[in-house]
């Protein structure tokens, strides 16, 4: 009787024990490739150049004239010359700049590490640089010590989502691998000119035109309109530009109508969204921040 007592007792202790191995030996085994895309650094504004960041109070911008900015506290700060891909990381921020370096940098840009040289696109996940080099190649580079390990795979543009890369091959095709390059396989069976991931669906246009698949299954098929730049919010809405401006649709509302967007400047590109905000440039490069209605425009 008291011998099944204790092991009654201690068998709570042997259960923690044993969990605590677990999630030991897997930090031990994956330390470093646990996938994050921070919430201001979102899929769509990889897609469009990721000239737009924020960790906390700070936001990170490009300029009217390709310099990279620091703003918070009302003050300024001069970080790179010209960059892009714009991803916060630990006490400072990883960005490309415009002679293809990957660049660790403090948050006021007082200290700076070249990571890479050689970068084409790239996106930053936990601790990795994923990036393309020398016509497509895929590569991924530990940012602490620059260590660099081929992927033996060949893109046109990828994203890292999850545990698994997406990509688009010369033929066009949309395809999806392991983060460690194995197991490709065709994802869709389209070709696709541009790809997004947002809220478990791939969203692609394809002849200029938006479409979206469930990621789980991609026979579900939703069609939308003919679209330049889009960007989508982690409430759904639909942010995106034509020859007409700036509009927005409620991907949520399945009778939802397009929306204009009244805003500052002409011809806005380069859209990037945080929160309920939208950035965007105008045809001299000068970029504005509004509201998703439009209201409160301001040039930054």
């Amino acid at each position: 009787m008291q011998k099944g007592y204790k092991l009654r007792v201690l068998m709570p202790i042997f259960i923690l024990i044993l969990i605590s191995a677990v999630v030991l030996g897997t930090i031990l085994v994956l330390p470093h490739d646990t996938p994050v895309v921070t919430p201001s650094v979102t899929y769509p504004n990889v897609l469009n150049g990721g000239k737009v960041a924020v960790d906390g109070s700070m936001l990170f911008y490009v300029d009217a004239n390709g310099v990279l900015r620091c703003l918070s506290g009302g003050k300024s700060y001069q970080i790179s010359e010209g960059a892009d891909c714009i991803s916060p990381y630990g006490t400072g921020i990883v960005y490309r700049t415009s002679n293809g370096e990957a660049v660790y940098s403090s948050f006021n840009g007082e200290q700076k590490r070249t990571v890479l040289t050689g970068v084409e696109q790239m996106m930053v996940s936990g601790n990795w640089i994923y990036y393309t080099h020398d016509g497509g190649k895929l590569s991924k580079c530990f940012i602490k010590n620059s260590k660099v390990r081929d992927l033996d795979l060949k893109v046109k543009q990828f994203l890292v989502v999850t545990n698994q890369i997406l990509y688009t091959a010369d033929d066009g095709y949309l395809y999806s691998a392991l983060t460690d390059g194995s197991g490709s396989a065709r994802f869709l069976n389209e070709k696709v000119d541009s790809f997004t991931w947002q809220n478990s669906q791939v969203f692609y246009k394809q002849d200029g035109v938006l479409y979206s698949v469930s990621a789980s299954n991609t026979a579900r098929k939703a069609t939308y309109f003919e679209v330049d730049e889009y960007n989508i919010m982690q409430s759904g809405l639909l942010v995106f530009t034509d020859e007409s401006g700036l509009h927005t649709y409620d991907l949520t509302d399945s009778s939802a109508k397009v929306r204009d967007v009244a805003v500052k400047g002409d011809n806005p590109s380069g859209i990037s969204v945080i929160d309920d905000e939208i950035y965007y440039y105008n045809s001299q490069g000068q970029m504005f921040k509004c509201l998703k209605d439009g209201s409160k425009a301001v040039e930054l």
